[in-house]
């Protein structure tokens, strides 16, 4: 950088009491085209220093002056904004004399008698190393303001997260989640949701990579998580609609490994779905591994709507105590002692009476320093289901309604019938446990009214292999097709005096050719909903030819003045 330097910018300040040391390195300077300001004293140097415009770029500083050592000056130069890089000039060889300039802030000495074309070499190279520091100083400074930019912005990132999925991280008695993440924001995600109908979703996703990326790639999937599940959506609709968003949104080079699985109190049962993540666990009430459920799918975001599998594993809840599930980073994490948690031994690391039973698998990792984001969820699935809202009516009410609602042609596609027909009685206190059973009850009626009397959808179809798919895609071909003719009307009738209410579900499809028994429904995997609707009301009719549905639900008991149907 010497050679870069342009004498025309030097400014140097000579400090010498000697006129002749003086004029001599003055003219020499000037000779190189150097700007020279000259001292003869020590004031005259502190006067110039008080000045506004003192800027130079070195100081000549003799130490033995008429008024005082130059060393006193230093000091005064080191409190300055800009500092010069000090050059002294002395007869004193005295190596300790050195030393102690050196400390007290000079760059470089010279020994009289001064040789001029040295000390210009040492100009040069004060000069050229101060630039430098001054350029790494610039550096420092915009990488300080960079690296503070950039944590407000992960900072208001991280609050954003945090705030979009408040409401599905609150804590739950039943439910113990943990994430640790290997940087500020973390791929891997655990969240929970409870739909419309009472049953209870839950995702871990383990976005490829850590960082602030695979968490933003996780973004779309977890909106479309939630939107869905709020909804009850099907859960092999949840796992079709959420890889379709991913396949839409990310990269070739990005997927996401998760497990989807829904609770369905209803139904008494829970479905799993797992791809490409380590196998979930279901225990029995003591602990004990009732079964495993291994990845049989890729992970979301590769395959296309047309490859992806979305056929579930379906366990019954009767003999179900707990279920946990995690991301390979669990087991994949050196521990302390430079060993792996094996998945043999996670079952005896819970503390299953423990309020906080999972704290010792979160204490073998509380001071590892991790290569992956770590997470994993632990379900106590008895206390889930003893979660009831048994809130009362505030009063007796008295009078009641009655309201028809018609979907017609595209409308079908657009129109949430069930929720609507739910905002009505919502408005008279029904208690939420009540709601989540009519809930499904009309969902069940309005989805078989739509998929086999509008749509004339055969459930057989469901049984072939990759027939949910094939279910799925038919279904949307068929509701292309649909104009003013093809309606679903839905009558309700509701008592205030003795909370009955009586529905009536009607379809503008043809009706069954055969009624099939509710019975002979109940044992294959499709096609239950009517026997579940039948076992949720206290009367329930198929009125020929098949296209009409009629029920009585009493949504709170008169006798015991408590919500029918507790669940167990």
């Amino acid at each position: 950088m010497a050679d870069n330097i342009d004498p025309q910018l030097l400014k140097v300040l000579v400090i010498e009491d000697d006129f002749v040391f003086n004029a001599f390195y003055k003219n020499f300077l000037q000779l190189k085209g150097v700007q020279v300001t000259s001292c003869l004293t020590l004031a005259a140097a502190r006067s110039l220093i008080q000045q506004d415009s003192f800027n130079f770029d070195i100081i000549i500083l003799d130490n033995q002056l008429t008024d005082g050592e130059g060393i006193t000056l230093l000091p005064e130069l080191n409190q300055l904004k800009t500092v010069a890089s000090v050059i002294m000039a002395s007869g004193n060889d005295d190596p300790e004399f050195f030393l102690s300039a050196y400390n007290a802030g000079i760059h470089d000495y010279i020994v009289k008698p001064v040789n001029l074309e040295l000390m210009w070499i040492k100009i040069l190279n004060a000069v050229s190393q101060r630039r430098l520091k001054q350029l790494s100083d610039e550096q420092r400074l915009k990488l300080e303001d960079w690296v503070e930019s950039e944590q407000h912005q992960q900072n208001l990132a991280r609050h954003l997260f945090d705030s979009m999925f408040y409401d599905l991280n609150q804590k739950n008695k039943a439910i113990f989640a943990w994430v640790k993440s290997h940087d500020l924001f973390s791929g891997d995600a655990i969240l929970r949701c409870q739909g419309a109908d009472g049953s209870w979703y839950f995702l871990l996703a383990d976005a490829m990579g850590h960082g602030l990326a695979p968490a933003v790639s996780l973004m779309p999937m977890l909106q479309k998580f939630q939107q869905l599940s709020l909804k009850a959506m099907p859960l092999s609709n949840i796992v079709f609609e959420v890889n379709e968003v991913l396949n839409r949104l990310l990269p070739d080079d990005r997927f996401v490994a998760a497990i989807l699985l829904r609770i369905n109190p209803w139904k008494k049962e829970v479905e799993i779905w797992n791809g490409g993540m380590p196998s979930l666990v279901c225990l029995d009430a003591d602990g004990k591994i009732i079964t495993t459920v291994i990845s049989s799918h890729m992970a979301m975001g590769i395959l296309n709507s047309t490859q992806v599998s979305i056929n579930l594993h379906t366990l019954p809840l009767a003999n179900m105590g707990y279920i946990y599930f995690h991301s390979d980073g669990l087991t994949e994490t050196q521990l302390l002692d430079n060993t792996y948690l094996q998945p043999e031994s996670i079952p005896n690391l819970i503390s299953f009476q423990s309020d906080k039973p999972i704290k010792n698998i979160i204490n073998l990792f509380n001071h590892v320093d991790t290569q992956d984001d770590i997470s994993f969820c632990f379900i106590d699935v008895k206390a889930l289901l003893q979660q009831h809202d048994h809130t009362l009516l505030l009063q007796p009410q008295t009078g009641g309604f009655e309201a028809e609602f018609t979907l017609r042609g595209g409308t079908l596609a657009q129109s949430d019938l069930p929720s609507r027909a739910i905002d009505l009685l919502k408005a008279q206190n029904v208690p939420l446990t009540a709601l989540q059973r009519l809930f499904t009850v009309l969902t069940e009626l309005f989805v078989n009214a739509l998929e086999h009397g509008v749509l004339q959808l055969e459930s057989e179809l469901k049984a072939e292999p990759e027939g949910f798919l094939k279910y799925y895609e038919e279904k949307e071909r068929r509701m292309q097709l649909i104009d003013e003719r093809h309606f679903v009307n839905l009558r309700l009738n509701w008592s205030a005096s003795d909370n009955m209410l009586t529905v009536q579900i009607k379809d503008s499809g043809a009706g069954f050719v055969k009624l099939h028994t509710l019975e002979a429904q109940s044992h294959n995997p499709y096609g239950r909903g009517l026997s579940l609707v039948s076992q949720l009301t206290h009367q329930f009719d198929i009125i020929p030819p098949g296209n009409s549905y009629k029920f009585v639900m009493f949504l709170q008991d008169k006798l015991s003045n408590q919500c029918c149907y507790p669940i167990s």
